[in-house]
């Protein structure tokens, strides 16, 4: 009996279980503390083991408050700002302004967006220019499933007629919540005839939207493709002389598809 007793203290001593603990790097999210191995820390997430295991597994940087590694050191997160839910170009209210190029960190890319507004007649019309100038930017974000807008360019031109001047802004779409291929294609995969029952359109010399009610026309989506983070599906809509469209939102409702020519943006929108 004795002899086992030793046995196993020596076993245990040997691999370090009775009088050592393996040191662990600590992840702080906003709802959990994860006792863990980091592999790696960059600006979209953080790399790490769970200990015992070889798996790699990664939590987003915006979940993430602060790490304590195992050496001691303490490393903070600024907090992501929070940003509204954007479906359409109604929404275009809910669409932040962002001027900073550090602001992007854990937004998704979109496209280019620009407007342009002329001033009226009459006092404090400049002004007002640039309101609408900024507002079309934003309808035409919030159109590309965004709610960011990150400006990359503003002009005001005043000349001595108040009515020639204008003011041109330009930007780039943003949003930190993307359409997911692998959901949308099992959607697919599962249905392809959906009816199209709103048909939104954006000039670019207007700040309204034209919004019409469809009667319903169902249409086949063919296949879907991912190009980098974006979904794009190839849909037979005989009005439209572009088959190929990038999904700007879905949900168990209704799928929104984007696209634009020289002179407007659009979107279809389809129930399920």
């Amino acid at each position: 009996m004795k002899n086992t007793i030793v046995i196993i203290l020596i076993w245990l001593l040997s691999t370090g279980k009775v009088f050592a603990q393996e040191p662990l790097d600590s992840i702080f999210t906003k709802t959990d503390v994860l006792p863990v191995h980091i592999k790696e820390v960059s600006d979209e997430g953080v790399k790490f083991n769970y200990p015992g295991e070889d798996v790699l597994n990664t939590v987003k940087i915006e979940s993430v408050n602060r790490i304590v590694f195992k050496s001691g050191r303490v490393q903070t997160f600024i907090e992501a700002p929070s940003y509204r839910q954007v479906v359409n170009g109604l929404d275009w209210e809910y669409v932040s302004v962002i001027q900073a190029e550090g602001q992007l960190s854990g937004l998704y890319q979109l496209d280019d967006v620009s407007a342009k507004a002329k001033a009226m007649t009459g006092f404090g019309s400049v002004g007002k220019m640039e309101n609408r100038a900024m507002m079309k930017l934003k309808i035409e974000t919030a159109m590309n499933g965004g709610n960011v807008v990150y400006i990359t360019q503003q002009n005001s031109s005043t000349r001595s007629q108040v009515s020639n001047s204008s003011s041109v802004v330009s930007g780039v779409a943003y949003s930190n919540k993307i359409p997911d291929y692998r959901t949308f294609s099992n959607l697919l995969n599962k249905k392809s005839d959906f009816r199209l029952i709103e048909h939104h359109e954006l000039g670019v010399n207007s700040t309204d939207i034209s919004v019409k009610i469809l009667p319903g026309e169902v249409v086949k989506f063919v296949r879907a493709e991912q190009l980098g983070n974006l979904v794009f599906v190839y849909a037979n809509i005989l009005k439209e002389d572009n088959q190929k469209f990038r999904v700007s939102y879905f949900d168990n409702e209704k799928i929104i598809l984007v696209y634009k020519d020289k002179k407007h943006i659009y979107n279809l929108i389809f129930s399920i």
